[in-house]
């Protein structure tokens, strides 16, 4: 069946501020929340749009970033655990190089101090974020655009270094190119202001994992990953994994799924349908089939696919949703006051209020739910509380195997800003 390569760690794709942010399942992207200029939430139209990016500017930040992971069964190998950390932050506003794919190249430095260390996955040290961007005036609006992303995430990798050999540094460096430039931003926010962004993209991630004298850990991971993915939810994932395995996961927009495995152990093929009714209650076909690898003259036996109709998990108990992947972005408001998960952050005016909603099906057995609530101030996002619950399945059967909820709290405790014009980022990492 299809298989993770190492501890899931839920948190796959981010919200930003105002748009779904360059983060991708599964990967190591950087999600970035965007911040316009100083404005009223509600403000009246004027003339015309003061620039949101503007080449040169700088700002500096250090806040927290906290995320608890909890099980809803905890066990040796699902424990629950918090991590946390302190981060310090530059955003710079450049004037993009010739030949760049857009005008702007907002960068984003970030370091992490640990105060708490998780038990597993990655432990963070930093990240740099080049987001290439274009803004668009039309009268009083001002448009903000990605149109191409490259990030690169060092990380401990606490899993590896478990099994000794560590410590082990994980290096992944992300490049992500959109189909059409993606609005994160029509400024000024203006209240009740609801939009749908669309996730249409290409992410290419290259990963390597060392230790001091430059040997790979015992553990498996992907090497590289190109995926592709369509408006619709549909999506090609291509994965070299480090012990030479290689997978080709295709998934249509109408949910069903294949998957091929190719490598030095054995070579293995899954095909997931689309449900079917019987008697009122649909199931999912599925296949199987593996074939051992082995050296020598002799021919390798054909091993015949194993069929089963698996319990439909998908939600309501139906067809697949459509898209597979939905997100909304609303612009609730003024808050009147921050909640107790903000506590520490920095005091700023006018704070207006943004909310992410964001549901995620991918046939290969789990299905996420994210919300996101975004405490902007004038252009800054003091606050930023995230929930993730994920289920995953078993293929063959239905079943469910691991509830998981991620709960993510990023709190700015200072800003030192020379200009309320530049367009300020407040990262994302996904954890």
């Amino acid at each position: 069946m299809f298989r993770f390569y190492r501890p899931v760690l839920f948190s796959a794709i981010c919200l930003s501020a105002l748009a779904v942010a360059s983060c991708s399942m599964g990967g190591n992207l950087a999600g970035v929340v965007p911040l316009g200029p100083a404005a009223s939430p509600s403000a009246s139209p004027t003339a015309s749009a003061a620039a949101v990016l503007v080449a040169g500017k700088v700002a500096q930040y250090t806040g927290t970033d906290v995320t608890a992971f909890v099980y809803a069964s905890p066990g040796p190998t699902q424990a629950n655990y918090t991590a946390g950390y302190t981060f310090a932050q530059t955003t710079t506003v450049n004037a993009a190089a010739t030949g760049a794919p857009a005008p702007f190249d907002v960068n984003v430095a970030t370091t992490y101090t640990t105060t708490q260390t998780p038990t597993t996955g990655f432990q963070h040290i930093s990240q740099i974020v080049d987001n290439y961007e274009s803004q668009t005036a039309s009268g009083a609006s001002e448009t903000v655009a990605l149109v191409a992303s490259k990030s690169v995430t060092v990380d401990t990798d606490l899993t590896a270094g478990a099994n000794g050999g560590g410590p082990y540094t994980s290096t992944s460096t992300v490049t992500t190119t959109y189909a059409s430039p993606r609005a994160v931003g029509v400024y000024p926010l203006v209240t009740g202001k609801v939009t749908t962004p669309t996730i249409a993209r290409t992410a290419t991630t290259s990963t390597t994992d060392v230790n001091a004298a430059g040997t790979r850990p015992n553990t498996t991971f992907p090497v590289s990953v190109t995926q592709s993915y369509a408006s619709d939810g549909s999506t090609t994932k291509t994965s070299v994994i480090s012990n030479g395995e290689q997978n080709v996961f295709t998934e249509s927009s109408n949910g069903s799924a294949t998957e091929n495995v190719t490598g030095p152990i054995y070579l293995a093929q899954e095909t997931i349908g689309v449900p079917v009714p019987a008697a009122g209650v649909y199931t999912i076909p599925y296949t199987y089939a593996r074939q051992d690898v082995q050296s020598g003259p002799t021919p390798v036996p054909t091993i015949t696919p194993r069929a089963s109709n698996a319990a439909d998990w998908y939600p309501g108990g139906a067809l697949p949703p459509s898209p597979l992947v939905l997100a909304t972005v609303t612009v609730k408001g003024p808050a009147t006051a921050l909640p107790g998960g903000c506590s520490g952050a920095i005091a700023e005016p006018n704070v207006v209020e943004v909310d992410s909603v964001q549901s995620s099906l991918n046939v290969n057995g789990t299905y996420e739910t994210q919300t996101q609530q975004t405490f902007d101030s004038n252009g800054t996002a003091v606050c930023v509380l995230r929930t993730t619950t994920t289920r995953s399945y078993d293929n063959s059967t239905g079943l469910l195997l691991v509830t998981a909820t991620e709960a993510y709290a990023q709190i700015l405790t200072s800003l030192t800003s020379p200009s309320p014009s530049a367009r300020i980022m407040s990262t994302l990492r996904s954890h």
